[in-house]
């Protein structure tokens, strides 16, 4: 949007060195944007606007560029929050599948995570995406709503597992990750694995927003370093603890060192 919100968005990636030139502004909308309701010893409440992220359409996207560029990751975040990519076209994918492939086809990974939201077209806009994406984040409930398969609040490892296994069959070519509180699960075309991260005091944990989006990208950075799948969940997991001891979404990563080898 053209407000006070997205010159604030302008002004943090210009802070984080982040280059400009392939955001994009428009009157037509408001800057997306989420109040988050925390309630302590409890869970959270988010009031979104999705604003300007349904303007995002394929067209907003230059992927020939991004490929020119070297870019060797392509992450979205969120499918079916984004009008305009969950659309579904006459060859039956989504546009976000369209836009994926073409991504995929000039050789750059594809990424996507899922949004906590119910509808009744969660499930069908997710499948007709997959074949798409090379690695697909998750988050128990996500996964509970792509797969119509009960998974008791993501305790259960083995349920989790079969959840995974479902998308991927459904075409994601790499790995599906599904990740809750207490585990995650990586079902990879080459290997299975949990991983259980230690639990940290109640008292260290100050806010859960942003730790599944510091989860992603902690995995994600892995991924684009080359890291084995293992490496790059365990730092997902480092990621997702920091988080977990600042309010915002990016203010306990601050504390976060970044290994050069693979850990």
């Amino acid at each position: 949007g053209t407000g006070i919100s997205g010159d604030e968005v302008l002004r943090l990636c210009q802070e984080a060195g982040l280059p400009l030139d392939g955001i994009s502004r428009t009157a037509d909308a408001a800057t997306s944007q989420t109040h988050v309701m925390n309630l302590p010893g409890d869970s959270r409440t988010f009031f979104h606007l999705r604003g300007a992220n349904d303007v995002l359409g394929p067209s907003s996207i230059n992927i020939d560029r991004l490929a020119e560029a070297g870019i060797k990751v392509l992450y979205l975040g969120y499918l079916t929050l984004l009008e305009k990519l969950d659309c579904i076209l006459a060859d039956g994918r989504t546009a976000a599948a369209k836009l994926l492939s073409e991504a995929r086809e000039l050789g750059i990974t594809t990424c996507v995570d899922l949004a906590s939201t119910k509808t009744g077209t969660y499930r069908d806009i997710v499948k007709r995406t997959l074949p798409a994406i090379d690695y697909l984040f998750a988050n128990e409930f996500e996964a509970e709503q792509a797969t119509n398969l009960p998974l008791s609040n993501g305790s259960d490892a083995e349920a989790m597992m079969n959840a995974a296994r479902k998308l991927k069959s459904g075409g994601v070519r790499k790995a599906v990750v599904i990740h809750s509180p207490s585990q995650v699960v990586w079902c990879g075309t080459a290997s299975e694995f949990v991983v259980m991260p230690e639990m940290l005091p109640p008292e260290d944990v100050i806010s859960a927003v942003g730790a599944g989006d510091a989860f992603a990208a902690g995995v994600i950075h892995g991924i684009h370093q080359d890291w084995p799948a293992e490496s790059s969940v365990r730092f997902g997991v480092s990621a997702a603890a920091a988080c977990l001891s600042g309010y915002t979404a990016t203010d306990g990563l601050t504390k976060l060192p970044v290994p050069q080898e693979a850990p």
